[in-house]
């Protein structure tokens, strides 16, 4: 386990503010290269994120994080920042919820076809955006 002075300062923020702030032992994200690990110590990078997910590991607890991509910037002081369109805490999704717009989305992409690209994008957007919710929320919903 990390001492305090080994702590990485953490921020994750959309829009609408900050989903979570504080002093965490490892941060996992989701980028567009693949997956990787933040300790303390990293060193300074920007790198965008995909859709997918942001994992803090602090004092034995995991909380996970469903994210619609972003950026990650490790600063020069340590401290580490994810801004994403949105952000939100595993434990508070609603599976069943997500499932239905998924199953929406996927509806509408059958009755549509590819008729107008535009709105088609749209949708794959929508689909990949539920799955992860879905997919994060299970992660989380099993701590």
């Amino acid at each position: 386990m990390a001492t305090n002075r080994e702590k990485i300062p953490f921020t994750l923020t959309t829009p609408l503010g900050p989903v979570f702030q504080g002093d965490v032992d490892e941060i996992v994200l989701t980028t567009k290269e693949g997956e990787i690990t933040i300790l303390p110590h990293h060193i300074p990078l920007v790198s965008l994120l995909a859709i997918g997910h942001v994992l803090i590991r602090n004092d034995g607890e995991e909380n996970y994080f469903a994210i619609d991509g972003g950026i990650v910037d490790v600063r020069h002081d340590g401290s580490v920042v994810v801004l994403s369109q949105r952000g939100e805490d595993a434990r508070e999704i609603d599976i069943e919820r997500a499932e239905r717009a998924m199953e929406r989305a996927k509806e509408y992409m059958k009755e549509q076809g590819r008729k107008e690209v535009k709105d088609y994008r749209r949708l794959q957007y929508i689909l990949k955006k539920e799955e992860n919710r879905i997919r994060v929320a299970k992660k989380g919903h099993r701590r």
